[in-house]
């Protein structure tokens, strides 16, 4: 039998078959996923980052998106810029192999990076319009797209992320907009958008909307955002935590939105790049109580920029949120018009892609909070309770952490201040409720003793105790 086979496999029809076949099972087994890739400069390899979907450098993981173009289909690049050779190289091989490439590129790039020739246009406005997206279609199978610019500083200087999502709806939608694009982007707005912007797929049961700029005429990505968090009919917030990452962020609207999230008692943080062009957003949102922090590596190294476009919200309930796409969150990107970029944005509902953009955040947090950090002058560590109390055998602790926790330790002492349990690098979830239950020593005797949390920030050390009592 093996014999047969391999007598089959020798013939080039039946081979060409078997492969094609190989193929569609593969994509139709493995369809329907959501890869989340960053980037992460401070890391030995900065194309890799710990909280990826898996540890394959982001060029080399988009270069296998590209490489995965069958002969005869049709690849579709939207990109702002591009230098980096694995990834041009991976483009010129598909044309090589005979899958037809369209390309849209911002007016700036240099396209003498290719060596094949392909169909491609050139759209923007130097220092006014831009051409800022970032994806890749193959058609009918999977659509790549994020902050990731296809240049080698984005892959090792920079702060980026980018999505592969294994959805023939999600890739139609996209094709259908770089159509739309490709025949009017330099002339008008016309009421076709209507037939792609805003609509709604489902990934494995993950609901996905996409809109686009300078299409979202209604709504504009601006009211995108704004109605992901907020209902203004009602005047009640539709999140109870947002965190953001973007590199520009000038649009006064969003602003002015997340005051009124501040006021309605949402938690909200943000991070933005120290640019000139960031500084009335962060004195008008720090003046407002909302926690807003400087990356300021540029500033400070001369190098680096944190390039995220990003924002999560309840990153750990099952209503937790992404939206992140191409577009910072200024005037140009966010609102519609003729002069205005060329942008996408994704909402996606899902609490697992919302924790791995929360643990990103998180990971640029403790980078940059390193420049900010003062003291242990407010508390970090809030509402902890011990119970039941008095205590037979076991109680819990209650607490809510800070963000700028780096570790917590466990301690339970006598009133005589004898030290007779310990818990050391205790793991917890900053800025959400963690419960832990405590197992008392066996030959703990009855009495009165301290419950010690110790929770360290930099070189500092904070300690909260909960008095308890002990009644076997």
């Amino acid at each position: 039998m093996v014999k047969d086979i391999y007598n089959l496999l020798k013939n080039k029809y039946f081979r060409n078959f078997f492969l094609s076949f190989t193929f569609f099972l593969f994509n139709y087994i493995f369809a329907d996923q959501i890869n989340v890739y960053f980037t992460d400069p401070t890391n030995s390899n900065p194309a890799v980052s710990q909280i990826s979907s898996n540890q394959k450098p982001i060029d080399f993981a988009l270069r296998d998106f590209v490489l995965s173009a069958n002969s005869g289909t049709t690849m579709y690049v939207c990109i702002y810029e591009v230098n980096n050779t694995t990834i041009t190289t991976a483009i010129d091989e598909v044309v090589n192999r005979g899958v037809k490439v369209y390309s849209i590129f911002n007016v700036a790039v240099n396209t003498s990076v290719f060596k094949t020739n392909f169909y491609y246009k050139q759209y923007g406005s130097s220092g006014s319009q831009y051409m800022h997206n970032k994806f890749v279609v193959i058609k009918s199978s999977k659509v790549w797209t994020g902050s990731y610019n296809f240049t080698v500083s984005a892959t090792k200087e920079q702060d980026n992320f980018a999505l592969e999502i294994f959805s023939k709806d999600l890739a139609d939608i996209y094709e259908q907009a770089f159509n739309y694009i490709w025949a009017y982007g330099s002339t008008t707005i016309s009421t076709e958008v209507a037939k792609f912007n805003g609509k709604e797929i489902f990934v494995d049961g993950i609901s996905i909307k996409t809109y686009f700029n300078p299409y979202s005429q209604n709504p504009e990505l601006a009211s995108v955002l704004v109605q992901n968090w907020y209902d203004s009919s009602n005047e009640i917030s539709k999140v109870s935590s947002l965190y953001f990452s973007v590199a520009w962020f000038t649009e006064s609207s969003i602003v002015n939105t997340i005051k009124t999230l501040k006021s309605k008692g949402v938690l909200v943080k943000g991070i933005i790049d120290d640019d000139s062009k960031n500084f009335d957003t962060y004195y008008s949102l720090w003046n407002s109580s909302v926690p807003i922090y400087f990356d300021a590596r540029r500033t400070s190294f001369g190098s680096g920029l944190m390039h995220h476009k990003f924002c999560v919200s309840d990153p750990y309930k099952v209503s937790g949120k992404v939206i992140a796409g191409s577009a910072n969150w200024s005037d140009s990107a966010l609102r519609s018009g003729r002069d205005k970029n060329y942008e996408n944005i994704l909402v996606i509902q899902s609490q697992s892609v919302a924790e791995k953009f929360y643990l990103e955040y998180l990971r640029l947090y403790e980078k940059i909070s390193d420049m900010s950090y003062n003291s242990l002058s407010q508390e970090i560590i809030s509402k902890i309770k011990l119970y039941p109390n008095p205590v037979k055998t076991s109680f819990k602790i209650s607490f809510i952490p800070s963000i700028a926790i780096k570790k917590i330790d466990f301690y339970i002492y006598s009133i005589y201040g004898r030290k007779i349990f310990e818990q050391k690098n205790v793991s917890f979830y900053p800025e959400i409720e963690n419960i832990v239950l405590i197992q008392l020593p066996l030959d703990i005797n009855d009495g009165i003793y301290y419950f010690v949390i110790e929770a360290s920030v930099f070189q500092d050390r904070k300690k909260y105790y909960q008095k308890f009592v002990v009644e076997k």
